[in-house]
């Protein structure tokens, strides 16, 4: 079960990291990040490294109540968050407040 809930967290940094294909500020940002020796290029140990860091940071924003485990309550929730605050950003802002 453990290594189940290791593997979403994982597959969700790995499969939300192509998004900096796209050339952005925050692409080129994300990319001087991951490429540590900043040789203009990302290794597969740079992004390795990247990734393991990113899944421990969203993992301990998953667990809701600090225990070390992700319940699928919790795996949810953040998720509802995810879709919440994507929902926010795609709706038009009032601009005469």
């Amino acid at each position: 079960m453990m290594k189940m809930k290791w593997t979403m967290v994982l597959c969700g940094t790995l499969l939300a990291m192509p998004v900096m294909a796209e050339e952005t500020p925050a692409a080129e940002n994300m990319f001087k990040m991951f490429d540590t020796d900043n040789n203009g290029v990302v290794s597969e140990q740079e992004y390795v490294t990247a990734a393991a860091e990113r899944a421990r940071r969203n993992f301990k924003r998953v667990d809701a109540n600090n225990d070390g485990q992700l319940t699928t309550d919790e795996v949810n929730n953040a998720g509802k968050r995810v879709r919440k605050a994507i929902e926010e950003r795609r709706q038009p802002h009032d601009t005469n407040q």
